[in-house]
């Protein structure tokens, strides 16, 4: 790592800075103004083979474990920002790069950073006769438990980096898996797993060997699916679920391989797009589990029962601002809510809830997020409940 001038870093973009909790503080994008006499650390972060960075982010910590700062790397690299008393560290936050180790930097100190492409897989997904599938969803992860997101383009192609655990520095109260790497040298390599779905298409999953700076090549074929798992869902009472209730099917083999589908009004559902293997299901309802299943095929065809009845209550909300005005348009999300709005005096409801208890959270203008935790456990109508807003909302 070389040393680079104070020149090199001497016109870092500027931006505001507003205090927060403690010494932390939210940085705009672009850099930071610093206040009269106080003692900055800057940076330019660089990549060996494109030159200086033009995108990420740049987190500063305090050896006590504080956040400092956040600050933009600015279009030619560069970075600044508040230095801790002591030692400053310096975190990358980026989707493609990676610091091959910790970067500590003292008061009023500046340094040219180096960087590493972090391993890259590339490819194309294609069916058995060897048509391009578009918008195949993929997911990368690492042996750390990282991983990310991708999904293929119009032609079947698709990109995707994935940067390793960032170095432990000074600033790290824990080393070690999974807050950082205690090895300041990354192995050159690791293994991996990609997972590549797409609708009427069974998943594959193939094992990667991941190389720091270099991309993989890949050419998935997807098969055709394997046979749907069908089922019913009654409860004790022996009624059928029906309304928000989901079935849920993880691969036993594959953890990463999960499929979802709505559960329909007689309690049916069918999960379809399956690969080979044996998966577990699960039922769920307002965030809760109904019914679980172990060891389901593909092709099977089941009947779980609930260890409650199906038939719920009606639970209803009423929001008002502090001074009981009922709260119009207020959004209302959690438990049976998904997306749901008070109407003109303050009220919203949902029908057939279980007894249980649940975390609403409410969104008005104005007003920070409210959360209000409700106990449902009496049949019939629910009486309801009031939830005040605090001041100003």
């Amino acid at each position: 790592m070389t040393a680079a001038s104070p020149s090199a870093c001497s016109r870092p973009p500027a931006a505001t800075a507003h205090a927060g909790p403690g010494r932390a503080r939210a940085v705009a994008a672009g850099g930071l103004e610093q206040a009269e006499g106080e003692a900055a650390v800057m940076g330019v972060v660089v990549s060996p083979e494109l030159g200086p960075l033009a995108s990420g982010r740049i987190d500063l910590w305090c050896r006590d474990g504080e956040l400092a700062a956040r600050v933009a790397v600015g279009e030619d690299g560069s970075f600044s920002g508040p230095a801790c008393p002591g030692t400053t560290c310096v975190r990358l936050v980026h989707p493609a790069f990676e610091q091959p180790r910790g970067w500590e930097l003292e008061p009023d100190e500046a340094r040219e950073l180096t960087v590493v492409h972090a391993a890259q897989v590339r490819g194309t997904v294609l069916s058995t006769a060897g048509d391009a599938i578009a918008d195949a969803s993929l997911i990368v992860h690492d042996a750390d438990g990282r991983r990310v997101a991708a999904r293929s383009d119009a032609g079947g192609e698709f990109r995707a980096a994935i940067p390793g655990l960032r170095p432990c520095d000074a600033c790290d109260l824990e080393r070690g898996t999974p807050t950082c790497r205690a090895d300041p040298r990354p192995a050159s390599t690791s293994r991996g797993r990609v997972l590549v779905s797409a609708s009427d298409y069974a998943p594959v999953e193939v094992e990667v060997e991941l190389e720091i700076g270099a991309e993989i090549p890949l050419e998935l074929v997807l098969p055709p699916p394997a046979a749907p798992i069908t089922g019913r869902v009654l409860g004790l009472d022996g009624r059928p679920f029906g309304a928000r209730a989901m079935a849920l099917a993880t691969n036993v083999a594959r953890e990463a391989e999960q499929h979802a589908c709505a559960v329909d009004e007689s309690g049916s559902f069918v999960l379809s797009g399956l690969g080979d293997g044996r998966y577990r299901l699960r039922v769920v309802r307002d965030g809760r589990e109904l019914a679980t299943a172990d060891d389901v095929a593909p092709g099977d065809e089941i009947e779980l029962r609930a260890e409650v009845p199906a038939r719920g209550v009606t639970l209803g909300i009423k929001v008002t601002a502090a001074d009981d005005r009922p709260m119009a348009k207020v959004r209302v999300d959690g438990g049976p809510f998904r997306g749901a709005w008070t109407d003109d005096e303050g009220y919203v409801a949902a029908a057939s809830v279980l007894p249980g208890r649940y975390t609403l959270r409410l969104r008005a203008a104005k007003c920070p997020v409210v959360r209000e935790i409700v106990d449902v456990a009496a049949p019939g109508m629910v009486t309801p409940r009031i939830v005040r807003l605090p001041p100003g909302c």
